[in-house]
């Protein structure tokens, strides 16, 4: 929001004849876009536009326990369906962090759902990320004749680098803790589309599509909640860390199948 209101002061003062349309001076809530949708309208380009304006996401996660991919798949961002969607995830144990064949038998995974068009989830898999360095960055060679066309990306397996053919439907998401980000070299974020997620972000973004009734119940419920803890200390609270209040909050939300929100209604319980 912040951005577009520079942006615009910007053109007002370059151009004084230009002025705001009168129904988004109006409604100007209406025309911002939170990030999980922005997230869910890019992954849901077809493939042509998503050659033309899309990169491959980045997904920096606000929490330490992976709270953003529990909620990209509950709020089905992300599809659910192992059919559509493959999550990997490598382990920081000494015995799989030197364990090459582990390494090979991931990447022949990944080359796999490259060439059915699957979507993967790749998370705390920086060990293999130098094997994908063309498929992150899009380097792609394209073998064209008459209507068809074939797209081929290099993928290092082991000690060979094959070429790999890249479905039209094949989507790419990596998964980084937001303590991590000051250590990931910049030419590797500058290749991906990034969206900075938390609980906080799907809470107050449900929290706004419920009645305004139920909007002061959860609100006055949050003000209590944290003068509660603040009186007591958080470090009092076993476990408890900055997502712990608002994921339970987002779970008194509930969501019906004609996208309607309601608050949970305890009494069923």
């Amino acid at each position: 929001k912040e951005l577009v209101e520079i942006f615009f002061k910007s053109v007002e003062e370059k151009s004084p004849n230009f002025c705001l349309p009168f129904e988004w001076q109006q409604q100007q809530q209406k025309f911002y876009r939170d990030i999980p949708t922005i997230l869910q309208n890019s992954l849901k380009l077809d493939s042509k536009r998503r050659r033309l304006y899309g990169r491959y996401k980045l997904i920096i996660d606000e929490s330490e326990d992976e709270s953003a991919i529990n909620l990209l798949l509950q709020t089905g961002i992300l599809d659910s369906d192992p059919k559509r969607t493959s999550i990997f995830r490598m382990s920081d144990f000494s015995d799989d962090i030197n364990n090459e064949l582990l390494n090979v038998e991931i990447l022949s995974t990944i080359k796999l759902c490259m060439e059915t068009g699957k979507t993967i989830l790749m998370v705390n898999t920086n060990r293999i990320h130098g094997s994908l360095y063309d498929v992150f960055n899009q380097n792609f060679s394209i073998m064209a004749t008459g209507d068809m066309r074939k797209i081929f990306s290099k993928v290092a397996i082991g000690s060979k680098t094959i070429d790999v053919a890249v479905h039209e439907d094949f989507q790419c998401i990596v998964h980084i803790k937001r303590s991590e980000f000051k250590d990931i070299p910049a030419p590797f974020l500058s290749r991906f589309q990034k969206y900075s997620l938390s609980v906080n972000n799907f809470y107050r973004i449900r929290l706004h599509k419920l009645s305004n009734n139920e909007q002061n119940i959860l609100r006055n419920i949050e003000e209590k909640i944290l003068s509660f803890i603040d009186h007591f200390g958080q470090q009092y609270f076993y476990g408890m860390n900055q997502s712990t209040l608002y994921s339970c909050l987002l779970s008194l939300i509930k969501v019906n199948d004609n996208e309607e929100y309601s608050l949970l209604n305890m009494h069923e319980y």
